[in-house]
């Protein structure tokens, strides 16, 4: 991670890696002059900070649901966690 910012400070080509030039905040000056990318940013950052109040809205929702005592909570609570499990457990293997 910190080669990576040292080399986002430079002018460097994949092609040469050995030798790159010292840009400092050039690049970065570029990036965010970039209305695509500046568009891009904010889209990103408005869906993370709404799927994340979604997520914790139906998780609270469904440890309310589960904390309760009612006829087939297991079966059900393993219906809604196998997805889970099984996409993880996936992506572990791979």
């Amino acid at each position: 991670m910190l080669y990576g910012f040292w080399l986002s400070l430079h002018y460097a080509f994949v092609e040469n890696l050995s030798s790159p030039r010292w840009a400092g905040l050039a690049n970065y000056r570029f990036l965010f002059g970039d209305p695509a990318f500046v568009k891009g940013l904010k889209w990103s950052l408005r869906f993370a900070v709404t799927s994340v109040r979604i997520e914790m809205i139906v998780g609270l929702a469904m440890a309310q649901f589960f904390n309760r005592e009612i006829p087939g909570k297991g079966i059900a609570f393993a219906l809604l966690m196998a997805p889970m499990v099984i996409s993880a457990a996936l992506m572990g293997t791979m």
